[in-house]
């Protein structure tokens, strides 16, 4: 199950992977919507706080949708699939992986708290992100002073 404020990062890597004309949502659509819904949430976990902005505004294939999107609103650019009946898309291999890690973090959480509240939060799909060192743009990720020990620590410990 969602929480509140990761519930919008599905619909949202939707729209961003029709942007980019892709077949599938993939781990930079999650990325970038990621960014575009939680970016004021996540960035405590960069080094510099501006970090997370500039490696979106790095990243080619998604640094201009993403910036409209935050700009305009990803809802507005929603509208059309839903009204065409559509708003489910296919997850690329490695998205459907990160998803399901995240999940499994999720119900890990801390020892004290019961399985049965176990939310995914936007934090559980940064980390699960973040495990993937062999992908190129999660390399770059790394690379942008993200503190994946401060993130882990923060997912063992139980997100609110």
């Amino acid at each position: 199950m969602l929480s509140q404020t990761a519930a919008p990062i599905v619909p949202c890597s939707i729209v961003l992977s029709d942007l980019r004309l892709s077949q599938r949502v993939d781990v930079a659509d999650l990325l970038g919507s990621i960014f575009v819904i939680n970016s004021d949430r996540l960035s405590r976990y960069w080094a510099d706080p501006g970090g997370f902005d500039r490696f979106v505004a790095a990243e080619q294939e998604i640094a201009s949708l993403v910036l409209g999107l935050r700009d305009r609103g990803w809802e507005a650019a929603l509208s059309p699939r839903i009204s065409r009946g559509g708003v489910f898309k296919e997850f690329s291999d490695v998205a459907r992986e990160v998803w399901f890690r995240a999940r499994e973090l999720a119900k890990r959480g801390p020892p004290d708290r019961p399985r049965t509240m176990s939310l995914v939060f936007p934090e559980h799909l940064l980390l699960s992100i973040a495990e993937r060192a062999e992908l190129r743009i999660v390399q770059r990720l790394l690379s942008s002073g993200l503190r994946v020990d401060s993130l882990r620590q923060d997912v063992e410990h139980g997100i609110e």
